[in-house]
């Protein structure tokens, strides 16, 4: 029998909340070794792959339990310095992933070097993949096959189902006695500690990336004494009191950087001079009528609202947003680009097994800084980029609004919006076009960390720590002396950088 999206949720929920409940064994934190490892392994590389079963809430106020995959590579060094833990973004991602394509990858030999010194520590967050319950919705995943056949005649419409399957998902977790209220970043900080001390360390490195760089801060305001050194890449404070303050400024920024640098590259203006005004001449045209592409038999319509959100989505990742003025101006001239359709369709959403964990994202999110109105996002008083600007910010903001009220989750005392004052060693790292943790959002971290390092990679974009050559040259340093400033001066240089032209 082959179940439902819905029915295959219900059942996956079920059995994870099974496996999980309380037993006989009362030690909490404790490790359990798998003998096949949640992926394969390189031989040549010494590690270890279990399981650390931790207290649903550590507080002890339920028996149930909560399972975290853990991989640490063993360093090569007898006598190895702390270890580098390694706190995913999201929320909702898997470390597992920086695994596979940083560390044992490694084009460039930086995980190599970081093992002669130091064990590296991969952990699931609860709720994520290779943890249980995993905290997915499987309801998402014929949104796309909706697109393309033309079942929603709009962006919103797409948007609409889209939110009704996640509220969906969320009642049957709820059905399934998974309580979402354990999912938030005091009691994931408390994970993170249990792993630490069940694998035997003192103190910890901590490296993380986008919501990662909340949960370091929740530990350095948690456990100070368990940290060496820090590093926060993709960095946005946790004194904002909703998770989409300012988004409105966020993005302008953004924008004005990518019109600001197209223009500065002798290029990108000659093959776009127009650039600006071509971005706000497409979203109108699109606002009056949506653009049809026609891929190998299949059409589909781009409008104003999904427009804006393709051109959000594609600044986190340089590898799209070189595309952005090539583009805007195939639309503007009806000469689509072959790149076009993936541009647009991307950011549907789609869960799977390894993906990020949707209902794991939602609870982390509306416990630590629920978004309650559009007035929290909306900052600025005149906005350079008009509606496309409005079109995203209230996509994204009804997103939260919606699903907070629905969820409705306790949410974290008022001390957590409070600066974390600390004199632990920190690096900062930002990207030039990153829409979402711009060094503005970084800025308020740094001022109360008197050991604050902070570096803007000028053709960065969101998190630069995976693979990125300045940035591993740049977290050698500070992991081998976290008391001196590194020398961040290749973050200005553009490396392979090159907009798209005709």
């Amino acid at each position: 029998m082959r179940l439902s999206g819905t029915a295959l949720s219900a059942a996956i929920f079920a059995a994870a909340f099974a496996n999980s409940a309380a037993t006989d064994e009362v030690v909490l934190p404790r490790y359990e070794p798998l003998e096949t490892c949640f992926f394969d392994m390189p031989e040549d590389v010494a590690f270890d792959c279990g399981n650390v079963i931790v207290p649903e809430f550590h507080d002890r106020r339920s028996e149930n339990t909560i399972s975290l995959g853990v991989i640490r590579l063993k360093s090569t060094s007898e006598e190895p310095r702390d270890p580098i833990f390694f706190g995913a973004g999201g929320p909702g991602g898997t470390p597992f992933t920086l695994l596979e394509i940083g560390a044992l990858n490694d084009s460039d030999g930086y995980y190599g070097r970081l093992l002669a010194n130091h064990d590296l520590v991969f952990f699931a967050q609860r709720g994520t993949a290779h943890s249980e319950p995993f905290l997915g919705c499987f309801g998402l995943n014929d949104l796309s096959d909706n697109y393309i056949s033309g079942v929603y005649a709009s962006w919103a419409d797409l948007e609409r189902d889209k939110l009704e399957r996640l509220k969906a998902c969320f009642d049957e977790a709820v059905a399934a006695s998974v309580n979402l209220a354990a999912y938030n970043s005091l009691e994931n900080a408390a994970d993170v500690d249990s792993v630490r001390g069940i694998l035997g360390y003192d103190q910890i490195i901590y490296y993380g990336e986008s919501y990662g760089t909340m949960l370091g801060q929740h530990l350095m305001r948690e456990y100070p004494d368990r940290l060496s050194a820090v590093v926060l890449d993709g960095a946005l404070t946790t004194t904002y009191t909703s998770f989409e303050a300012g988004l409105d400024a966020r993005f302008e920024r953004a924008l004005a950087y990518l019109v600001a640098m197209c223009s500065a590259d002798e290029a990108c203006n000659a093959a776009f001079p127009e650039f600006e005004d071509d971005l706000r001449a497409v979203h109108t045209q699109l606002q009056e009528a949506p653009y049809a592409y026609s891929v190998e038999g299949v059409t589909f319509s781009v409008d104003a609202e999904q427009f804006s959100l393709a051109i959000y989505d594609a600044l986190y990742d340089v590898t799209q947003l070189r595309f952005v003025p090539l583009i805007v101006r195939s639309i503007l001239n009806d000469s689509p680009n072959d790149t076009a359709p993936g541009f647009f369709v991307a950011p549907i959403p789609a869960q799977s097994e390894t993906s990020l964990a949707f209902l794991m994202h939602f609870s982390v999110i509306c416990s630590e800084d629920p978004t309650s109105s559009l007035d929290e996002a909306f900052t600025l008083d005149n906005l350079r980029f008009g509606d496309l600007v409005t079109d995203y910010v209230t996509l994204d903001a009804n997103e939260y609004i919606t699903m907070c009220a629905h969820m409705d989750l306790p949410t974290l005392p008022a001390e957590t919006d409070e600066p974390v004052i600390s004199n632990l060693p920190v690096l900062i790292l930002n990207g030039g076009f990153d829409p979402v943790t711009p060094e503005m959002t970084a800025a308020p971290i740094a001022e109360a960390l008197p050991n604050a390092y902070m570096v803007t990679f000028a053709y960065g974009d969101h998190v630069q720590g995976a693979i990125d050559a300045c940035a591993h040259k740049i977290m050698t340093q500070f992991f081998a002396d976290p008391t001196r400033e590194p020398d961040g001066s290749c973050a200005n240089e553009r490396g392979a950088f090159e907009f798209a032209i005709p």
